[in-house]
């Protein structure tokens, strides 16, 4: 069967479809980008095309539930449910991949410049009559080590007497005949992973200079938008599901790499080393290791210490042959290595006061500065946040609302890059349901008025969809809204990271009274106002005066432990006394979620 690709900006594309597969799967194979959050499970109606003709079969009950009847009548369908009969002509919606503004900087505390990879000039005797001494013997010994690996001897001509030998916190790495080829640079590079985004930096090892930073969509979104949905895809199709999200990440960093040396005229197997922060699930699909386990009770990751692995082991072919990757450590499944470079970044471990420290996203991780004894948890806020299960949601982009103002019954959107509104993103979520909550259009219970009982300016803001009440965030076709099922979503996201701040304060013998800071790090921070978290209840009202962004502290992380020693050991060795909170088995969390999940 043949199908038929319809784009106004392009020329048809044809390709071949295999009798019984999805639509989805179709296109994937073809390397076309298209939005399944859900992994093509069926749970997200993110994946949507749109139907010109041929055979798509018949809609099915899951489409049906998904899909609006106007999205039915305008030939809107579900990649992920349609089967294709027969031919068929499809017109693809803009992918919305374009202008993504990835958050690649942040907060540096200040250091001193002392890295742990060194390098250093050595000059041998030459071997004699009287001592005939081997290259490795002669080359350990100038060096101060115990051997010269092989595979790097096999690389060393016999001949030289100057080299230049790299060790890592003390220990060998590499070595090659000085200054031959005049690539006398060495390079490395500060990698955050996170499960949407990927950020690159470029590090002068010589100087600790950052040259540049370049960034791109996670390419295994493709396999779903949430760490659990792809270990689902694991547990389904098995290790080959692990080794083809290995190869994806790899060619991602090696691609974002090679256009970062060639911008700064930098030779690609200058690299010698990548610093890795990223969380738990991240780290094992990094390292080729087998996820499943996370998603497991009792939730037991593979490995939580620090790794630093041969880069060749693990697919890179473009870097020095005896590059390292070093992945920081993980405290749990769902408090990762990402959390572990915030926890450097903003100082935790040498805090004299109460700070606490929230990354926002699927999952709320959480550490609390007890004036420098940490305590950690995790809460399951859902992916709404992220604009996952929202009607109009979106992920930080372009076009993506990122904040609202409602005024003298008006309310007005702003997006993200000037342009007029296509959906929202987490931030903007939260901007129009703080809006919404303080102009009485949704009560405390997360109700949606009824048009009689709000404020007559603003009843032309309560609408239905779908049968059931919306607020009309903008009009036209198809309208933008916030429905009644959108805030519920809301709601459970709110529940979980209010409930998990307060119940890690009380686990650490503390009152929210006494946290006299509180550091939100990564991308959704950079788009949220402070009043958005505590007016759409997120955080107490009382910690409004007390929130610091810090941008992205992953990336700024696994920076600090290129270019630090002393930081480098706080991440890799420190942070093993960090406590880690159950939050699910603490007496009195249900009770604490249920009333958290109220706006007050």
């Amino acid at each position: 069967m043949k199908l038929t690709l319809k784009e106004s900006s392009k020329q048809d594309l044809s390709l071949s479809v295999v009798p019984g597969e999805t639509l989805l799967t179709a296109l994937r194979s073809a390397g076309l980008s298209i939005n399944a959050a859900c992994g093509g499970r069926g749970t997200c109606g993110k994946c949507r095309v749109r139907v010109l003709g041929g055979g798509a079969g018949p809609v099915s009950e899951g489409e049906r539930r998904l899909l609006s009847e106007k999205d039915l009548a305008d030939g809107v369908r579900l990649a992920c449910f349609v089967r294709p009969e027969a031919d068929l002509d499809v017109q693809l919606f803009d992918a919305q991949e374009k202008g993504h503004p990835i958050l690649t900087d942040g907060f540096v505390p200040d250091f001193v410049f002392d890295p742990p990879l060194r390098r250093e000039s050595v000059v041998l005797e030459p071997a004699s009559l009287e001592a005939p001494l081997s290259l490795d013997e002669r080359l350990a010994g100038a060096a101060g080590l115990e051997e010269v690996p092989l595979a790097v001897l096999r690389r060393l001509p016999s001949e030289e007497t100057r080299f230049s030998v790299l060790t890592h916190d003390g220990e060998f790495l590499t070595a090659e005949p000085e200054g031959k080829d005049g690539e006398e640079g060495v390079f490395a590079a500060a990698v955050d992973i996170g499960t949407t985004t990927v950020v690159v930096s470029l590090i002068d090892m010589g100087t600790g200079r950052e040259l540049g930073s370049a960034s791109d969509v996670n390419p295994q979104k493709e396999h779903g938008q949430d760490v659990l949905t792809r270990i689902t895809w694991v547990q389904e199709a098995g290790m080959e599901a692990v080794l083809q999200m290995q190869r994806e990440i790899v060619l991602e960093l090696e691609e974002l790499l090679l256009s970062l040396c060639g911008e700064h005229a930098v030779p690609p197997r200058r690299v010698f080393q990548l610093s890795v922060g990223a969380n738990a699930t991240m780290t094992h699909l990094l390292l080729g290791v087998d996820p499943r386990s996370i998603g497991l009770s009792p939730y037991a990751p593979q490995l939580r210490r620090v790794r630093y692995e041969r880069a060749s082991d693990l697919g890179f072919t473009r870097i020095h042959p005896d590059a390292r990757v070093l992945c920081l450590p993980q405290i749990s499944s769902f408090v990762g290595g990402d959390i572990v470079a915030g926890i450097v970044t903003a100082d935790l471990t040498e805090a004299k006061d109460n700070v606490l420290f929230i990354d926002i996203g699927t999952n709320g991780e959480m550490v609390l500065s007890r004036r420098g004894e940490l305590f950690a948890a995790s809460c399951a806020a859902g992916p709404a946040l992220e604009g996952m299960n929202i009607g109009c949601g979106m992920r930080a982009q372009e076009g993506a609302i990122e904040e609202a103002a409602l005024e003298d019954g008006r309310l007005s959107l702003t997006a993200i890059g000037g342009r007029e509104p296509i959906g929202l993103c987490g931030s903007g979520i939260l901007a129009v349901v703080r809006e919404f909550l303080a102009a009485g259009l949704i009560t405390s219970r997360g109700n949606i008025v009824r048009a009689g009982e709000a404020p007559p300016e603003l009843r032309h803001l309560v609408g239905e969809s779908e049968g059931k009440r919306s607020l009309v965030l903008r009009e036209g076709d198809p309208p933008l809204v916030l429905t009644q099922k959108d805030v519920r979503q809301i709601q459970l996201a709110k529940g979980a990271i209010l409930s998990g701040a307060l119940c890690l304060i009380e686990a650490a013998g503390l009152t929210p009274d006494a946290v006299d800071r509180v550091v939100i790090a990564g991308q959704f921070g950079k788009h949220l106002a402070p009043e958005s978290l505590v007016g759409a209840g997120l955080l107490p009202a009382s910690f409004g005066d007390r929130i610091h962004y810090i941008g992205n502290s992953s990336r700024t992380g696994a920076y600090l432990s290129l270019v630090s020693r002393e930081h480098h050991r706080r991440m890799t060795r420190d942070i093993r006394g960090v406590r880690y909170i159950e939050l699910s088995v603490l007496p009195g969390y249900e009770r604490t979620f249920a009333e958290a999940l109220l706006f007050r």
